[in-house]
């Protein structure tokens, strides 16, 4: 078996043929991705395809986000929002836990930062009597989980509230405000402090790579490992940047 060696020239154009070939491959893997997904997209907004909008409701309807920033509503929870108030006939209730511990807020920043959380709230389409802001300071992390789980459950009891929805451990962007919450809502699951009528739902964080590499991978990925998805429309997107600034 003869081998006779390849110069220069012929190894830059194999390479170049073999690169070619690649990224063919590859774009018709990224291309056939989004064809699916743009289908499934309008499938959804069209109301053709059930999952996941199917989420188990309760003839109350009484929903509760629990969020520490008072930009979280708009940032992550107005999907799911928009959609609950889509449905008619359901009562949506968002409180804010501002932690004051280190930041120490003067009573006027207090009262714009209120301020802005109802105009946001009320241009999302939230009542004003259903808009809770609470400021909290606490020495420890279990004095603010005792005493934030303390509020949750006084608002669950009494507005009969049946789904709660807040962040997962890891907090979206790993934001030690964002994964206190999910402490304390955990601190009142382990106690069997939350009714049986309650039920819990967190937001699912993802990694770095899959949230800023491709967003079809990541719209793919979401698929299937996600329980319930909420998609916005591109007026409620409009709206919601509104109600952002």
């Amino acid at each position: 078996m003869i081998f006779q060696m390849m110069n220069v020239t012929e190894l830059y154009f194999a390479f170049q043929d073999f690169a070619i070939s690649i990224l063919l491959t590859f774009g018709e893997v990224v291309w056939s991705i989004f064809i699916c997904e743009v289908f499934l997209y309008i499938m959804r907004v069209m109301s053709f395809w059930p999952y996941p909008f199917l989420f188990p409701m309760t003839p109350e309807k009484r929903i509760l986000l629990i969020i520490t920033h008072i930009e979280d509503i708009c940032i992550y929870f107005a999907p799911t929002i928009m959609k609950f108030l889509e449905i008619g006939n359901c009562e949506v209730f968002v409180m804010c836990l501002v932690d004051d511990t280190k930041n120490r807020f003067t009573f006027e920043e207090k009262r714009n930062m209120k301020y802005d959380f109802i105009t946001s709230s009320t241009l999302l389409g939230i009542k004003e009597s259903n808009i809770i802001f609470i400021v909290h300071q606490y020495t420890s992390q279990y004095q603010g989980i005792f005493f934030c789980g303390a509020y949750i459950l006084n608002c669950i009891e009494s507005y009969q509230v049946n789904y709660v929805f807040t962040f997962d451990p890891n907090g979206v962007s790993y934001h030690p405000d964002h994964t206190f919450l999910f402490h304390t809502i955990s601190y009142l699951c382990l106690r069997k402090s939350i009714p049986e009528y309650c039920h819990v739902y967190k937001l699912k964080s993802v990694g770095f790579l899959r949230k800023y590499t491709c967003f079809f991978i990541d719209l793919l990925m979401s698929e299937w490992d996600s329980k319930y998805i909420f998609l916005i429309s591109q007026n409620n997107f409009v709206k919601t940047k509104i109600a952002l600034n």
